[in-house]
């Protein structure tokens, strides 16, 4: 579930709240009971782990891969 943070626009808290993503935001602060918080933009926890495109052979340039490619088959790309 998506984290948010938000601040209160009236007392200055500062607020974390797990939701998901088709909540409606928060607006009630629970430190003064204002309703004048804001969604702020914060930073992502995306990362790639374990083999994936990378061990597969997706990170490798044109060349290397056409390389491999001859090597594999010596008689492709003569005519």
């Amino acid at each position: 579930m998506p984290t948010y943070d938000y601040l209160c626009r009236a007392c200055g808290a500062e607020e974390t709240h797990h939701q998901k993503i088709n909540d409606a935001p928060k607006l009630k602060c629970e430190a003064c009971g204002r309703r004048q918080l804001k969604r702020q933009i914060g930073k992502t926890s995306f990362f790639l782990s374990g083999g994936g495109w990378y061990a597969d052979g997706y990170s490798q340039t044109t060349h290397e891969t056409l390389e491999s490619a001859k090597a594999a088959d010596p008689g492709k790309g003569k005519k």
